[in-house]
């Protein structure tokens, strides 16, 4: 008898074997493993997020912290000792990193630079700042510190300056104010002295020029100005260049264009003897030309008297006309004579001269009414010396321009103003005063400056408040990054 055994094969250690030892496994840790590797990536990411969100924050107050330092390290009433052991750059560094301190803002390893550029009428301050900034989460990666690093740059540097300021002395501006005490060419007075004050800083002077510009029913000009213009000269009175010369569509007015500007009639407006008043105003309230002396144009303001009715248009186109390069003969007479220094050669500069800013400045106290003539016909039959004590008839007078009637005024006020605005680099400011009751005049004045923010409407000595912030516009201190 045969027997058969069965034997089973022996387990094999290869690769089929292992693979069933592995399945066969406990596999219970490996998602909390996963889990864990996640949880920390996702708390990394999280934290950075936290980190660089602490960082912005740390930006941004540091950067406020440094733009006011510098502005206040920039401003002209800084002064600085070149002579001093320490640079010029070391003595606004301190001063910036003690306004930054003054403000509570103290953080620990900050570092602060500055280096300073002296320009023609200022100063620019160039500055950095550097916080260092210890992480909490980006730490689990290896960066344990991020350095916060901002710049700002302040400039006050005033640009060459050339400024015409047209003043209405027409006979209301004699009234008592309507909001407070005093007549309202007083208060004018007072506003128009403090801006010139302003304007005329010893950081800013050397560099600018400021023509005022008085005008009631006409503008006259002293006459050595006049004699510089091709006019056809008909009496020695005054020098008021008749309406009909004057061209409100450009702001050039050439001193000696192809044909002679009509001289301005002389004649008697209104009252008598010592009270008399005329149709083109008298010396006091002739114009100033170009001049960057305190005191002359000062005195100049203080000598100011009223005179007849309103032509602001004609006051504007004046101070329009010197603004313009076709007015540099005067200046180049006024360099001549020694009346001013030869550094202001080639002014008035190109309206897009990039170095230069124009700007009018126009106070009036209401619109534009009446700009009077005597017939012709009539007023040659006389010398001027007949019409300087001679009151004209009813019939040998009449209104050239009656704009209460036509509009005509506040239409030439626009143009000119237009064209301005049109030359270049320019801003007209407006000064309506007291002008309550009066629409035409406010939307004229209005219409004239070169923008909303650039027109005040003030009442009483609230003028003074207008000129202080023009002034204070036209020698910003600007902030850049």
């Amino acid at each position: 008898m045969r027997v058969r055994i069965n034997r089973q094969p022996k387990s094999c250690p290869g690769a089929r074997g292992r693979l069933r030892q592995f399945i066969a496994r406990d596999d219970d840790g490996g998602i909390t493993i996963f889990v864990l590797t996640l949880t920390i990536l996702l708390l990394v990411a999280g934290g950075m997020a936290v980190d660089y969100q602490r960082y912005e924050l740390a930006r941004a107050d540091l950067q406020d912290a440094l733009d006011r330092g510098v502005l206040a390290a920039t401003n002209s009433n800084q002064l600085y000792d070149p002579s001093a052991e320490q640079s010029v750059s070391e003595q606004a560094r301190d001063v910036i990193s003690d306004y930054i301190a003054a403000r509570n803002y103290r953080p620990a390893g900050l570092q602060i630079g500055a280096v300073v550029n002296e320009l023609a009428g200022g100063r620019s301050i160039a500055a950095s700042a550097t916080e260092p900034l210890d992480t909490i989460f980006l730490r689990m990666i290896g960066i344990d510190r991020m350095n916060v690093v901002v710049n700002a740059t302040a400039v006050q540097a005033t640009p060459k300056l050339e400024i015409t300021v047209v003043l209405d002395v027409s006979g209301s501006m004699g009234w008592n104010s309507t909001s407070s005490p005093g007549r309202k060419i007083d208060q004018l007075k007072s506003a128009a002295k403090e801006f010139l004050e302003t304007i005329l800083a010893p950081e800013v002077g050397a560099q600018t020029l400021i023509t005022i510009v008085p005008f009631s029913q006409q503008v006259n000009l002293r006459r050595e100005m006049a004699d510089l213009y091709r006019l056809n000269r008909r009496h020695d009175f005054s020098s008021c260049f008749d309406f009909h010369s004057l061209d409100f569509d450009t702001v050039t007015m050439p001193t000696q264009p192809g044909t002679p500007y009509i001289h301005g009639q002389h004649f008697i407006e209104s009252g008598s003897g010592s009270s008399r008043l005329f149709g083109c105003p008298k010396t006091n309230n002739a114009i100033t030309p170009f001049s960057n002396n305190l005191a002359a144009l000062s005195a100049a303001v203080d000598a100011l008297t009223v005179e007849t009715w309103t032509t602001t248009y004609v006051g504007v186109k004046w101070g329009a006309a010197l603004l313009d390069p076709t007015s540099r003969p005067v200046v180049n007479a006024m360099i001549a004579n020694g009346t001013l220094g030869e550094e202001f050669a080639g002014w008035p500069n190109d309206w897009d001269d990039p170095s230069t800013r124009k700007i009018a400045v126009v106070m009036s106290d209401g619109q534009n009414t009446r700009l009077n003539e005597i017939v012709e016909s009539r007023y040659s039959r006389h010398p001027a010396t007949y019409w300087n004590v001679n009151p004209p008839r009813s019939n040998e007078k009449y209104s050239v321009i009656d704009n209460e009637r036509t509009g005509e005024g506040d239409r030439l006020l626009k143009d000119i103003c237009d064209e301005i605005k049109a030359a270049g680099a320019s801003t007209i400011y407006t000064i309506g005063f007291e002008l309550a009751g009066q629409p035409r005049a406010e939307q004229a004045l209005g219409d004239c400056a070169s923008s909303p923010s650039s027109f005040y409407l003030v009442d009483g000595v609230e003028i003074s408040t207008a000129f202080r912030n023009i002034a204070d516009e036209i020698v910003n201190l600007k902030l850049t990054h």
